[in-house]
């Protein structure tokens, strides 16, 4: 996992997809607990496939400027947050 990430969206591109290969010590991924904590104007979803985990973020609003959120992934007993920024800008 990475220790944060940056990413920019624009008003002519609203959505944001960033993919995230998890590797397993031992176990399944069955489990996992994926959650976001950001601005209630960034829409969140997530997808596992495999050993791959998609996370989409969309902007609903015109708030632009920089914005902070994390990824909470819960697996088990481990347990990661992942800080990230959003730049926003108009065009």
């Amino acid at each position: 996992m990475p220790p944060n990430f940056v990413s920019s969206v624009s008003s002519d591109n609203l959505v944001m997809t960033k993919q995230f290969e998890l590797k397993l010590i031992d176990g399944t991924l069955d489990d996992i607990d994926v959650k976001f904590e950001g601005p209630d104007f960034i829409q969140f979803s997530h997808i596992l496939e495999g050993k791959t985990l998609q996370v989409k973020m969309k902007m609903t609003g015109e708030e632009f400027g920089d914005h902070e959120g994390k990824l909470i992934i819960n697996h088990e007993d481990a347990h990661y947050t992942i800080p990230f920024l959003m730049h926003y800008t108009p065009g």
